[in-house]
């Protein structure tokens, strides 16, 4: 397996899109390069990207979406390209929050799996994911993490250690349960096939064998049987020859039958052409009159033409008759006059009666702006009248008008009272505003609160799932455990230091004396001491 490229975006302090291109200089003129930076500038969070993007899973993490995202981000994703065995492959594993807001809740993970020569989808959820990348690498993310790409710090410790001490360092970091898992494999794989064999065993010592006898008369039964089976093969192809002929025979007879029907249909089409030749030759001095019978052709459309138009004038002369009324008659002697003349006359009384149609046009435009002048002023008569009438009590007034002192001291105080009205109605609105955004607070508050007691059976869940049927008391000797292992490594590095200094040139610590003590992040063993 070589990893070709890397594409990634928002995993933990790496913000925004990278890719890491192996394929290119100056990965590609060496074959051993480092990682190398501070601690938190992102050198395990490339090694997270390669994990995540085949297996949706990291080694520092359970659950690596709710930890690998960059704060204040709502979606981050980690694509990877290998081949292996001369096929290119592409894997994406990718999360995001709801609504593309930072604060919300995450959404399901994605994942895929593609080939990249015919861009064909392997796989499509994360389950499918991980299967089919283990059947293609023949590494899950365990067996991926024990052999390809190892947890930080335990390679720095072997380095380190004792000749005596590596090989112990070396089994807790591969893991002997792997060998123990292979053993178990292959000895149910033998048990299996052991079972197999007995079986089989049983059912050869079921069989009985034939006597001699009985043997040679099977033997010749066969012989006839072979002889028959020869036979009725020959008598087979016979028959599939005959059946083969025949069914040539029945083409032929088809193409006979039907080149016949074609024939008769020849027949028939050649004596309607001769038929057809003879009325044309018995047609000849027709033709002689060709011209006279096409001049009259042609002065019987003129006529059919000249009637349609006269009939159109009769038509439109009737409809101004009916438009001019009755007492109005045509003129004298116009049923004698030329078309012409009619056409012009029609024309004079057509350009007539357009111009009483722009009369009347007018005069009922004129009317009917009348009309709604008449009606405005009728109605605003109706206003005065009802008007007059709702303040007949005040007619008073023009005779006996009150002091105009205390209509101006009653008009302050109106004043006065509308100012209050207005400060109060200010103040009632802000309050009004008030309550709606404590409303609205409390209602993000309740469902915050919702929200929160939903989460509180999904971390029930996922502590109970994390415990995995172990106590408390079983997790506190867990964690003592893990603090006893790491005071250990501690120890070792401690004596790796003082046999350094004890050790001279030539042996195996002398090729490290140039490089800078390791520098152990303390964020990622606490990490694993959680873990």
């Amino acid at each position: 397996m070589k990893i070709l490229n890397i594409h990634f975006k928002n995993i933990n302090s790496l913000e925004g899109e990278h890719s890491v291109d192996f394929e290119r200089a100056p990965f590609i003129d060496t074959g051993v390069f480092a990682i190398t930076g501070p601690n938190g500038s992102g050198k395990s969070s490339i090694l997270d990207v390669i994990t995540l993007a085949l297996y949706g899973e990291t080694f520092r993490f359970n659950r690596p979406a709710d930890h690998v995202m960059t704060q204040q981000t709502s979606d981050c994703f980690a694509t990877i390209e290998f081949s292996l065995d001369g096929e290119k492959y592409r894997s994406n594993w990718s999360a995001r929050r709801a609504e593309n807001d930072a604060n919300h809740a995450l959404l399901p993970i994605e994942m895929s799996l593609s080939r990249i020569s015919d861009g064909k989808i392997l796989a499509e959820t994360p389950q499918q994911v991980c299967t089919q990348v283990a059947d293609i690498t023949g590494m899950n993310f365990r067996s991926f993490t024990r052999s390809i790409l190892l947890a930080q710090g335990d390679f720095s410790a072997f380095l380190n250690a004792l000749d005596n001490e590596r090989m112990d360092i070396l089994e807790r970091i591969i893991g002997s349960d792997i060998y123990a898992d292979y053993k178990k494999e292959l000895f149910d794989n033998a048990e299996k096939a052991q079972k197999t064999l007995d079986r089989l065993k049983q059912e050869l010592d079921s069989i009985a064998f034939m006597d001699a006898d009985k043997l040679s008369a099977c033997e010749q039964d066969l012989n006839d049987f072979n002889e028959q089976l020869t036979e009725l093969q020959e008598d087979q192809q016979l028959t599939k020859l005959q059946h083969e002929q025949l069914t040539a025979i029945t083409t032929l007879q088809m193409s006979i039958d039907d080149q016949e029907n074609d024939l008769q249909t020849a027949r028939t089409q050649l004596a309607e052409l001769q038929l057809n030749l003879t009325k044309l030759n018995a047609g000849q001095d027709a033709l002689l009159f060709k011209d006279d019978i096409n001049a009259i052709a042609e002065k019987e459309r003129l006529i059919q033409e000249g009637q349609v138009s006269l009939n159109n004038f009769q038509l439109e002369l009737s409809q101004l008759k009916t438009q001019l009324g009755s007492e109005q008659t045509a003129p004298e002697g116009i049923a004698y006059r030329s078309i012409n003349e009619q056409q012009q006359a029609l024309d004079n009384a057509k350009a007539q009666l357009n111009q009483t149609d722009l009369t009347i046009q007018a005069e009922t435009t004129q009317w009917q702006s009348l009309s709604e002048q008449y009606g405005d002023k009728q109605a605003t008569l109706a206003q005065l009248a009802h008007w007059l009438q709702d303040h007949a009590l005040d007619e008073c007034l023009l005779t006996d008008f009150p002091e105009l002192g205390v209509l101006k001291k009653c008009r302050a105080e109106l004043l006065e009272t509308s100012k209050k009205q207005s400060s109060f109605g200010k103040h009632s609105k802000k309050a009004l505003t008030t309550f709606k955004n404590n409303t609205t607070a409390l209602a993000v508050e309740r469902q915050k609160l919702a929200e929160l007691n939903q989460k509180i059976p999904l971390e029930e869940q996922e502590l109970i799932d994390l415990a995995q049927g172990h106590s408390t008391d079983d997790l506190d000797a867990v964690r003592l455990e893990q603090l006893e292992r790491v005071k250990n490594l501690q120890q070792l590095y401690q004596l790796a230091q003082k046999h350094q200094k004890l050790t001279t040139g030539g042996s195996f610590f002398s090729l490290f004396k140039a490089r800078e003590q390791p520098d152990f992040d303390i964020e990622v063993l606490t990490i694993e001491l959680e873990r």
